[in-house]
């Protein structure tokens, strides 16, 4: 791992603390910056408390409303709810983002859907699928899975893989509901939306709504 500094908008590294120090501007040097180490194998930052901050950019939707069966597919409000989302997506550049899914049929329409209308491949990820029952080693799923996907990722899961990603990445604790089809969006060390849902206000107008 190599010495580096962590600010609000970047990362410099160096041989040492000392000389990633020297190459911040005055302005940066009396904010706030942490000190630590850059793992770009798994692309996260381990401060000097051995705090882990992950530094992937990660857009994670929960999939469309689908049927009550276990396995069962999207419904076809789910159909829509993955097109209105999939219609907002391609608006935003995602032209360096890798597509994963997990093998639920739920979310494996969900992501054909996303994959037709937007410039990202989806491949299956058995890793984002729930939490299944007696599992005891689901948080270390989720790491495993954050230290190996892209560095640019669109995950499209379930509602308890989001929760505990979320209490993981960002120590949060009270997320509340996570709707279908709803986005969360992290940048670096920080969350950009949480459980947004997509609304269209106007027939050509897609934006994000804070829930």
């Amino acid at each position: 791992m190599i010495p580096a500094i962590l600010t609000d908008d970047k990362i410099v590294t160096g041989p040492n603390h000392g000389e990633a120090f020297s190459k911040l501007n005055e302005l940066e040097k009396d904010g706030p910056i942490i000190s630590g180490f850059l793992d770009c194998k798994n692309h996260k930052f381990i401060t000097d408390e051995n705090q882990v901050i992950y530094l992937n950019e990660i857009i994670i939707l929960r999939h469309g409303e689908a049927t009550e069966q276990e396995n069962g597919p999207l419904t076809e409000l789910g159909r829509k709810q993955a097109l209105l989302v999939a219609k907002f997506l391609a608006s935003m550049p995602l032209q360096n983002f890798q597509g994963l899914h997990s093998p639920y049929k739920r979310c494996q329409e969900t992501s054909a859907i996303i994959e037709q209308n937007c410039q990202v491949h989806f491949t299956q990820c058995d890793n984002l699928s729930k939490r299944q029952d007696n599992e005891t080693d689901f948080c270390e799923r989720l790491i495993k899975t954050l230290d190996s996907i892209p560095e640019r990722s669109i995950l499209i899961t379930h509602t308890d893989f989001i929760q505990n990603i979320i209490q993981i990445t960002h120590c949060v604790q009270s997320i509340g509901k996570i709707t279908n089809c709803s986005i969360t969006y992290i940048r670096k060390n920080k969350i950009i939306w949480l459980a947004r849902e997509i609304q269209c206000t106007e027939e050509s107008k897609l934006t994000p709504e804070s829930k």
